[in-house]
């Protein structure tokens, strides 16, 4: 990652969220670079770190006190997986609105449809529709 960044080697443009096809041949053949953005270094600014973390060795890192810092700090993120959430929720509402099978089938092709139609969730998209 560090190599990256010296070299410029991530996306001078990167995508808002990072989208990884799962399906792809090429997944395997991705490494950390694939994944380093021009914006890769604010991750340590959002979460108050010390950036000069990246210019240490690896191999002195685990003595150096605003490494374990940093560790300690990234060890309690929580990782959201909005996609499934959103799924399970969907799922649970749709419990509670009906006890019909095919109810509910149908209350999920309208949600597809819904989402289909409007991408993403934004006012100023169901707005100007």
């Amino acid at each position: 990652m560090v190599r990256a960044l010296q070299e410029e080697e991530g996306f001078d443009d990167p995508p808002r969220r990072a989208t990884v096809e799962l399906t792809s041949t090429d997944l395997a053949k991705k490494t950390v670079v694939s994944f380093v953005t021009s914006v890769t270094p604010s991750f340590f600014e959002i979460l108050g770190l010390d950036a000069g973390l990246l210019a240490v060795d690896p191999t002195a890192c685990l003595d150096n006190p605003g490494y374990t810092a940093a560790a300690a700090c990234v060890k309690e993120l929580r990782t959201v997986n909005d996609f499934p959430e959103r799924g399970f929720a969907l799922m649970q509402v749709n419990l509670a609105l009906t006890k019909n099978e095919e109810q509910r089938q149908f209350l999920l092709q309208v949600v597809e449809e819904h989402r289909r139609k409007y991408p993403d969730a934004r006012k100023a998209t169901v707005t100007v529709n």
